[in-house]
C-alpha cells in the first residue's frame, strides 16, 4: 500500500536524495520517494504506521529541521520560521554585545558561548550526526573553523564565520521556499484539458 505524506524543512535536493536513500533502507519500507518541489513523501509499505515512524526517526537524525506530516494533519511552517528568526537574532545580539562591550572575563566567555550556541546549534548537530555516519559536509567544516578560530585566539572571527554562515543558510532557505512556491504556481497554470 502506498501512502503520501507532506515533508517540510528540506533545503536542498541533495539532502532530499540522502534522506530518501536512508528511508529506503528501513525494514518496514518497500520503497520511498521524495518529491522535493511538491514537498511530499511517498512510502510503499505493508505496515504504514511502522514505516511512518521509521521515516520520522531517520529524518530526525539526518535533518533535524525536517518534519514528516500525515496529509490530513496541517501544521503551519510559521512557527519554525519564527523560532529560526528568534534564535538568529538572539545569537547576533549576544555576538555584538560580546564584540563591542568591555566586560569581565567570565561574562565575556558566557556571552560568547551563548552566542555561539544560538548561532550554530543546528550546524553542530548536523555536523556530529553526519560525522558518525562517516560523511563530511559543510556543517562539519564550519564547526571546525569555529573551533580552530577559538583555539588560535580569534574568537570574534569564529563568531563572524558562524554568523555569516547561519544568515546565509537562513536566506537560502527563504529563497528556496519562494522559488518552490513560484514553480508550484506555474504548474497550476497547466490546462486541465486540451482540444
Amino acid at each position: 500500500m502506498i501512502k503520501k505524506y507532506k515533508i517540510t524543512g528540506l533545503d536542498c535536493p541533495n539532502c532530499a536524495k540522502q534522506l530518501e536513500s536512508e528511508i529506503n533502507k528501513q525494514s518496514a519500507v518497500k520503497k520511498a520517494e521524495i518529491n522535493f518541489l511538491k514537498e511530499c513523501l511517498l512510502i510503499d509499505s505493508n505496515n504504514q504506521s511502522l514505516a511512518f515512524r521509521q521515516a520520522v526517526n531517520v529524518a530526525g537524525i539526518l535533518e533535524p529541521d525536517v518534519k514528516i506530516i500525515q496529509k490530513d494533519v496541517f501544521v503551519s511552517n510559521n512557527n519554525f520560521l519564527i523560532i529560526n528568526i528568534l534564535t538568529l537574532l538572539v545569537g547576533l545580539i549576544l555576538a555584538v554585545m560580546t564584540l563591542t562591550l568591555k566586560m569581565q572575563n567570565w561574562l565575556y566567555w558566557t556571552l560568547f558561548i551563548l552566542s555561539a550556541f544560538f548561532l550554530g546549534y543546528k550546524t553542530y548537530i548536523k555536523a556530529i550526526v553526519m560525522l558518525f555516519k562517516g560523511k563530511i559536509n559543510e556543517n562539519l567544516l564550519v564547526t571546525i573553523s569555529v573551533v580552530g578560530a577559538i583555539c588560535i585566539g580569534s574568537h570574534m572571527e569564529g563568531l563572524m564565520v558562524l554568523g555569516l554562515y547561519t544568515i546565509g543558510k537562513f536566506l537560502e532557505s527563504m529563497a528556496l521556499a519562494k522559488s518552490k512556491k513560484s514553480i508550484a504556481d506555474l504548474t497550476k497554470l497547466n490546462p486541465e484539458t486540451v482540444t
